[in-house]
């Protein structure tokens, strides 16, 4: 069943960030947003905490991370994964990133995957 999510009033207004074409994912007890359109420009990651419902934007570390958007994640463990998208300037985007996100840290481990090496070793193992 579907449980309705009511937020304080003054919830929404606390993270000036409005956006389209993100993601959404469902960590632990948090929303992970990432990405998306509109005012997105420099830290393109969001945490909604559901139990306190309190917005949190964390520090990145680690890689590069592109602002981007139409890209597609899925999320294993306390991690997000990100292929592909389009960058700010419209260009796309041929990489996977893994964010492993550290909650009680409030940040955000960017980390880029070689995925070519990967897949030439998986179509060398399937020959």
């Amino acid at each position: 069943s579907v449980l309705p999510l009511r937020l304080p009033p003054d919830c929404v207004s606390t993270i000036q960030h409005e956006r389209f074409r993100h993601t959404l994912d469902l960590v632990n007890s948090n929303l992970v947003v990432i990405g998306g359109m509109k005012s997105c420009k420099d830290n393109c990651i969001l945490l909604f905490d559901l139990k306190t419902a309190a917005w949190k934007i964390p520090k990145l570390e680690g890689d590069e991370f592109i602002v981007m958007n139409t890209h597609s994640t899925v999320h294993h463990e306390s991690a997000v994964y990100i292929f592909g998208g389009i960058d700010s300037d419209g260009n796309s985007l041929n990489q996977i990133l893994q964010v492993s996100i550290h909650f009680n840290e409030n940040t955000c481990r960017i980390r880029k995957l070689d995925f070519h090496l990967n897949l030439k070793l998986n179509l060398n193992l399937n020959l």
